[in-house]
């Protein structure tokens, strides 16, 4: 029997994967979903990088990550994408952490926020 797996719980994820010069990806399981998740790294020519869908990972991969350069931003683009970077608001403190607004209720619980984005997209457009 599968034990249902909670926002807390760390998911199975890949290898970082370069997909070019600054632009690295890792995919990484959703919870109890068929959906896979995609989180992003950008690497600014100052060496800080952007942190896009943060998925928890394991410690050997943040130490990949740390090899990357210096995590200065990280974002929750909505409520969907930000179950985990709180993680990364605590292991890298000097973060500034950006959610969007349907975001911010929801990551706020764990998380002290630096700035809100006005609106979420209009997913009925999807």
């Amino acid at each position: 029997m599968l034990r249902k797996m909670t926002p807390t719980d760390m998911q199975p994820h890949d290898l970082f994967r370069e997909l070019a010069p600054g632009l690295h990806v890792l995919d990484g399981e959703w919870y109890d979903s068929p959906l896979r998740r995609r989180m992003t790294v950008v690497r600014l020519p100052t060496g800080q990088l952007l942190i896009h869908n943060a998925i928890h990972l394991k410690s050997e991969d943040y130490r990949k990550l740390d090899a990357l350069g210096e995590v200065n931003w990280i974002l929750a683009p909505d409520a969907f994408h930000g179950s985990d970077a709180h993680h990364y608001e605590r292991r890298y403190p000097p973060a500034k952490f950006y959610v969007s607004q349907g975001a911010a209720r929801e990551v706020a619980r764990s998380s002290e926020i630096d700035g809100i984005r006005n609106a979420d997209p209009d997913r009925s457009r999807l």
